[in-house]
């Protein structure tokens, strides 16, 4: 009997030890709340005051006709030397196309910034490569690769013969102002 009184004891004062370690422990928060970190009271104030941004704007750049007229011309020169090196590798017909059209896009762009006279004289051209087009459209079998090079080559000729910066620059249209 003394052994059961023995264990008793022991059993009680431990119940009354972890009592006094959880109430000075818990004091007047929830244990859980102890131990959970909480935020700076600086950062909350500094997120309630978020500054307003407001893009900036950039006027619009206007570029001059020399500049539009050199940037297009070029892009022509690199489609059409594009054009010829897939004939020449026996790229596909897609491919062929698609160089063709972007070069006569930039030739279009090239023609809005000339005088009326020189606009007639490169729509000739176009019209020349719109022909060379309707030729690349049929079916391989019945294109004639080499004529419709030789044709490329007189048209890529005729246009640096003529259009090339230095001869064409004082038959440009005056620069578009907004």
């Amino acid at each position: 009997m003394n052994h059961r009184r023995g264990v008793q004891k022991y059993f009680s004062w431990t119940v009354i030890v972890f009592l006094l370690i959880g109430l000075a422990a818990g004091g007047c928060e929830p244990l859980r709340k102890k131990f959970i970190r909480q935020k700076k009271k600086d950062k909350e104030q500094s997120l309630e005051a978020d500054p307003v941004l407001e893009p900036l704007e950039y006027p619009e750049k206007i570029y001059s006709s020399e500049e539009l007229y050199k940037k297009h011309y070029s892009l022509w020169q690199a489609w059409h030397t594009d054009l010829l090196a897939a004939m020449d590798d026996g790229e596909s017909q897609k491919r062929q196309l698609y160089d063709l059209s972007q070069a006569m896009v930039q030739l279009e762009e090239i023609k809005k910034l000339l005088l009326p006279l020189y606009q007639k004289k490169l729509q000739g051209l176009l019209d020349e490569l719109e022909g060379v087009r309707t030729q690349m459209q049929k079916p391989l079998p019945l294109i004639n690769v080499n004529a419709l090079r030789r044709q490329l080559e007189s048209v890529g000729k005729k246009i640096r013969q003529d259009y090339r910066f230095l001869k064409i620059k004082d038959n440009l249209a005056p620069t578009p102002r907004s």
